[in-house]
């Protein structure tokens, strides 16, 4: 019998208008299951995107369900991010290749996945 490949949810990034951003379930994964995230912002290209930080420094990731979130609106609110509707997309992936001196410098950063946010 020929095997078929069932698909999976591809991954999902989203910022509701509550300053709240979420993902699922595929996206943690390719995080590398992280219990912190850093919240990265690209003004030019209204880019908000998370990546993975190994430390207690970064923001705590909260696990419900499927679903994973930070307490972003705070910081979102004090850097002037915000949005009028919720906004998900499957998330690009950034790869930082040149890297700092330091831990970076050996062990390089994690990757940023982002989505663009609409202009207001």
């Amino acid at each position: 019998m020929p095997w078929v490949e069932i698909p999976t949810a591809p991954a999902q990034l989203a910022l509701n208008n509550r300053g709240q951003l979420s993902w699922n379930t595929t996206l943690q994964v390719l995080l590398g299951d992280p219990k912190w995230v850093d919240l990265m912002w690209e003004s030019n290209t209204r880019c908000l995107g998370i990546r993975k930080n190994n430390a207690p420094g970064g923001l705590l990731v909260s696990a419900q369900g499927n679903e994973f979130k930070i307490n972003s609106a705070a910081a979102l609110t004090a850097a002037g991010i915000s949005v009028a509707e919720t906004v998900q997309a499957t998330p690009q992936e950034w790869i930082q290749v040149t890297a700092n001196t330091g831990w970076a410098e050996w062990f390089g950063y994690p990757p940023i996945f982002y989505i663009t946010l609409p202009t207001e």
